[in-house]
């Protein structure tokens, strides 16, 4: 997995509308021109030509790979499960946002979930934060 957010600057240049997307490309934005009403500083990056030479490049269009930060991503090997943990042969709910076919949270798997408990255990199958997100949210 991999993780991504934009930076302090990118946030800044589209709050000011200094940056808007383009059209045609989505992995291209696009600095505006200044005008008599709003005045707009040029914004530039570097880019390595064929030569291997620095060149410097105004943001029009700017490549939005340029206002992209990593952020560490992991898993750990071992889920700890840190709202409720349950014993026996009982199966935790699935985790919202996951793209993993085993971690779909719909109605049919809140069924499965809530199938496990007895009516007199509703403190304990409601415990679990994913659970408690999942009916909060649901239409």
């Amino acid at each position: 997995m991999e993780g991504y957010q934009v930076s302090n600057q990118c946030q800044a240049l589209v709050k000011d509308e200094i940056l808007v997307p383009t059209k045609d490309a989505p992995e291209l934005g696009y600095v505006i021109e200044s005008s008599d009403e709003k005045y707009v500083p040029d914004v530039f990056f570097k880019e390595m030509d064929k030569y291997k030479n620095e060149i410097k490049k105004v943001g029009r269009p700017l490549p939005v790979e340029y206002l992209l930060i990593d952020v560490p991503v992991s898993s750990p090997l071992q889920p700890l499960a840190t709202f409720s943990i349950l014993g026996g042969d009982r199966k935790n709910f699935a985790v919202g946002n996951r793209l993993l076919e085993s971690s779909l949270q719909d109605f049919n798997s809140f069924a499965q979930y809530m199938a496990q408990f007895r009516s007199a255990e509703f403190l304990t199958a409601v415990s679990d934060i994913h659970v408690l997100v999942f009916m909060a949210t649901l239409d």
